[in-house]
């Protein structure tokens, strides 16, 4: 499990301040088997920790204690609790990506390490559980969408499917229906809230989102322009006999590329002909993989 941690002040009564460092990574995992899981059970922190179900289940009691407005019922029948609709996170943070300081603080105290610090996208407070919400119950989202055709911001009502993220980039892959197709929308530029509303169609009447849904198998292999010694090098680098190949949905193929340093269209191709350590990783497959690159053909 990979959470971001809340690193602002926490919300919680005096008597729950002093609790152990332990106990809180735990309070981190139910908040997160909470928000992408949507539900949370004592047999789920007994496998990811290692505790007695006992320990499980007080750990759950402390965190109905501390916010039971987060938490429905128990459900006898699945033998979990799940998210209410007011659910909000206090031990991990909303957002996918550290913040700038989080991208290198482990390592502020050393005086031999370096990191780049990696921008944030801000997001606005309630959209991730918001949208996880309406995933899980198949519901229509309207909010107020910013973009580059539209920076002031645009009502939209969409059908959320899926979140993709990719280095400090998450967007929502949703059915757009004032365009009447699937799109991506980076969460960065949602300005509202989104606010739940019964779908507009059946699930079994929505068109099928082929991008999201089919994968491609995608090869990779040391650029062949570099010299033996320079190939080697970079099948060791990369453990290239390993790890490819790699399936990859076809609506992401682009960001993976992307932010990978793979060819993105015809030019980084030719570019990576004549200077091969411009991109020492290619993929062998190209023709089957072009067309769902973003601007290429």
């Amino acid at each position: 499990m990979s959470v971001v941690i809340n690193k602002q002040e926490l919300d919680m009564p005096k008597k729950f301040q002093d609790i152990s460092w332990g106990v809180k990574k735990r309070l981190q995992f139910i908040e997160f088997q909470l928000l992408f899981k949507r539900e949370i059970n004592s047999r789920s922190l007994v496998t990811e920790f290692s505790i007695s179900r006992q320990q499980a289940s007080g750990d759950i009691k402390l965190y109905k204690d501390l916010y039971p407005e987060n938490l429905l019922p128990y459900n006898a029948v699945d033998k979990s609790y799940r998210p209410s609709k007011a659910f909000s996170p206090h031990f991990i943070s909303e957002s996918l990506t550290p913040s700038f300081s989080d991208s290198f603080e482990n390592f502020s105290g050393s005086k031999s390490i370096e990191t780049i610090p990696t921008l944030k996208r801000s997001q606005i407070k309630g959209l991730l559980p918001r949208i996880m919400e309406a995933i899980e119950s198949e519901s229509d989202i309207q909010v107020i969408y910013k973009s580059a055709n539209s920076p002031f911001g645009a009502k939209r009502t969409l059908k959320p499917c899926g979140i993709a993220y990719v280095g400090n980039r998450a967007h929502l892959r949703a059915y757009c229906y004032d365009h009447c197709q699937y799109r991506d929308f980076v969460l960065s530029r949602f300005s509202t809230e989104p606010e739940l509303i019964p779908s507009r169609i059946n699930k079994t009447e929505l068109p099928k989102d082929t991008m999201w849904h089919e994968v491609l198998s995608v090869v990779l292999v040391a650029n062949p322009t570099l010299c033996s010694e320079g190939r080697q090098l970079i099948i060791e680098e990369f453990d290239l006999e390993n790890v490819s190949p790699i399936s990859i949905r076809k609506s992401l193929l682009h960001y993976f590329f992307a932010h990978n340093n793979l060819p993105v269209n015809s030019d980084d191709f030719i570019l990576a002909k004549s200077q091969p350590w411009s991109f020492p990783v290619l993929v062998k497959n190209w023709d089957d993989c072009r067309e769902y690159l973003f601007g290429s053909s």
